[in-house]
């Protein structure tokens, strides 16, 4: 059975989630324990103006609770030149450059070690 939710124009995320959320009778007390989410959550859910703000997280959160709530999200959803400017862009990963020295301070080290090993040898040795 799905409940059809009449949105009015321009009505942010938030809103329309908790507009939902009360036409189904629940509390956020109520929707924080159907999703397992603390109540912080759900209020913070509730103040989202739209999607294009949040988080990939955030927007799994919020597909979730409207579909707890039967609601609607293509009204919120984005365009693909939306999605555009809030995507990540993406790096190239350089290769590591052996021919740089590896960790000069393991050598300095290992180094140190070796001729205190070799003196404390030498040490024992003749006395």
């Amino acid at each position: 059975m799905t409940v059809e939710h009449s949105q009015e124009p321009g009505l942010a995320l938030g809103e329309a989630l908790e507009q939902a959320r009360l036409q189904q009778d629940l509390t956020q007390e109520a929707m924080a324990d159907i999703m397992k989410l603390s109540l912080d959550k759900i209020n913070e859910m509730e103040s989202y103006v739209d999607l294009s703000s949040l988080s990939p997280f955030d927007r799994g959160y919020v597909r979730n609770y409207a579909s707890k709530v039967e609601l609607d999200l293509e009204p919120f959803e984005l365009n693909a030149q939306e999605l555009k400017k809030i995507a990540a862009e993406l790096q190239p990963i350089s290769k590591e450059d052996w021919s740089k020295p590896f960790f000069p301070w393991l050598r300095v080290s290992i180094g140190l070690l070796v001729i205190t090993l070799f003196s404390a040898a030498l040490a024992i040795y003749f006395i």
